[in-house]
């Protein structure tokens, strides 16, 4: 393997770092997360947070009939508890 192959290589996994942190860092000015961003941020699954919803121990938003938001602070409050 070439020098300059070596340093796309790590060119490309700088590139990679650099934007997974930039999604982290959109994902942080937001003020509320997608089902699936609260299950990537919390651990908990997607299917396991709609249930939670439903039941009322997780605040939500119905933005439209097919999405709904959790706030960052219902889904830390619950993750708190």
């Amino acid at each position: 393997m070439t020098a300059q192959m070596l340093l796309n290589d790590e060119l490309f996994i700088v590139r990679q770092q650099l934007e997974n942190i930039e999604n982290l860092l959109a994902e942080n000015n937001k003020y509320g997360l997608s089902v699936k961003e609260a299950a990537r941020y919390s651990g908990i699954g997607r299917t396991q947070l709609y249930r939670l919803m439903e039941s009322g121990e997780i605040d939500y938003k119905q933005v439209t009939p097919q999405k709904r938001i959790i706030t960052k602070k219902a889904l830390i409050d619950y993750l708190e508890r």
